[in-house]
């Protein structure tokens, strides 16, 4: 949904890497929960696939 249909909330909430870059970022010690996740994704309403694109892109620094 993301790339194809150009679905700017498109959220793939269970994707490692998005874990990966979450605990990475945000200097967790561990993977971050699914309920974690929506915590901190709380104010990204509307915009979830270009801080998922972002976060992503993080991990190739």
């Amino acid at each position: 949904m993301m790339k194809c249909l150009n679905h700017p909330s498109a959220f793939p909430i269970a994707d490692v890497g998005l874990h990966n870059a979450l605990k990475v970022q945000l200097q967790l010690e561990r993977k971050p929960t699914i309920e974690e996740i929506n915590e901190f994704a709380a104010n990204w309403e509307g915009w979830q696939a270009y801080a998922t694109f972002y976060l992503w892109r993080s991990l190739y620094e």
